[in-house]
């Protein structure tokens, strides 16, 4: 073979092992449609920038672009009007589709009419626009239609989906057309931006109310008077709002026993203490503090034992949490002598240490009295 013969093969070999090495690259970077399914219909994604590799023709129909465009019209309260300018947007792409691409999307069509109609509702709850009717549009039917989440897509191993469970269910795959697929995900898309802008208010407000109702609840239970399991099961079905979720204002005490100290002896210079056992058969309290729950009224009927005094019985006030006293008369004396028969006062443990802690003030208090007295 001559010279010039070999010095063309080589070249045309290396020709092809540089054209085989440069369009290597060009197919390992070939978009995968599945992939770019899932990165067009990102609601992260669309609420942001478009992304740099998005054509120039397609950037202006990009949701974060879209949206911007409307904010006149959510400036001045227009929501209606913004809900109709993207059904609009969609009827003019679905226009130029052929019939049975377009009907992939009637779902969402189907979607976005009831957006709209629940929308109207949800603008005619907000009424004045009060703390009150912002809380009462939240908890409605209308608000839980317009979710933003409602236009969330779920993402299938093969497909993405869009109103997954409803008649407008809409499903997209690897082989769903470029443009079926930006018209579906870029509309709900903005949907999504304009019913998030929407219903803000009602949701931070609604986030508000159930923090400060959560709050009140671990103060009921941290603060308020403690429940036994009989107690929690009857004061768990009164009377209270459901609607509002908010703790019980009153409660029922049943059976609930406790340690007291009696106060009591045969005169005033003999008073002794006696540890004893209180149990409270039947009582009610007010609570008079609906946020921290520590500042309440109420009355029970006790018995108490106690061995030096023996067995009583009388009414326990409570004054809160530590305030806690009674009178007690006893229905089946100690044979001890030397101990009253007339009854004594029953205290609880907080309110007697709370009493006993402060002896010294109250002596001293006592002595300028009778300082001031004796001048």
């Amino acid at each position: 073979m001559s010279e010039p013969r070999m010095r063309a093969r080589r070249l045309a070999a290396c020709g092809a092992v540089m054209l085989s090495g440069a369009a290597a690259p060009a197919m390992a970077q070939a978009p995968d449609p599945l992939q770019q399914l899932r990165f067009e219909c990102d609601a992260a994604r669309m609420a942001a920038a478009p992304p740099p590799t998005l054509d120039a023709a397609s950037r202006p129909r990009w949701p974060s672009q879209r949206f911007a465009r409307l904010r006149p019209l959510l400036a001045e309260q227009r929501w209606l009007d913004a809900l109709d300018s993207v059904r609009t947007s969609l009827d003019l792409e679905l226009a130029a589709l052929d019939p049975a691409s377009a009907r992939q999307l009637e779902g969402l069509r189907q979607r976005l009419a009831i957006t709209h109609d629940s929308t109207r509702a949800y603008l005619a709850l907000l009424g004045a626009a009060t703390s009150r009717d912002v809380l009462r549009a939240a908890q409605s039917g209308a608000s839980r239609e317009i979710g933003p989440a409602r236009y969330l897509a779920t993402g299938q191993p093969d497909s993405v989906i869009f109103f997954d469970g409803t008649d407008t269910r809409v499903a997209l795959g690897e082989r769903t057309s470029a443009a079926v697929r930006r018209a579906a995900c870029w509309h709900a898309g903005t949907a999504r931006l304009l019913l998030d802008s929407l219903t803000r208010p009602a949701r931070s407000a609604a986030a508000l109310a159930l923090a400060s109702k959560r709050a009140a609840w671990t103060s009921y239970f941290d603060e308020g008077y403690s429940q036994l399991p009989w107690e929690l099961w009857l004061n768990s079905r009164a009377a209270r709002s459901a609607a509002r979720l908010d703790p019980p204002r009153r409660q029922w005490i049943v059976a609930h026993p406790s340690a007291g100290l009696v106060v009591a002896g045969p005169s005033l210079d003999r008073i002794g203490t006696n540890g004893a056992v209180a149990i409270e058969l039947l009582g009610h309290l007010w609570y008079r503090d609906p946020v921290r729950f520590s500042r309440y009224l109420g009355v029970s009927g006790t018995v108490v034992f106690a061995d030096d005094v023996g067995t009583s019985v009388g009414p326990f006030v409570h004054f809160g949490q530590a305030a806690k006293i009674g009178w007690v008369v006893p229905v089946r004396p100690s044979r001890a002598p030397g101990i009253a028969r007339s009854g004594g006062v029953l205290l609880s443990v907080d309110l007697y240490r709370y009493l006993t802690d402060r002896k010294g003030e109250a002596a001293q208090v006592l002595r300028q009295l009778e300082s001031a007295l004796g001048r």
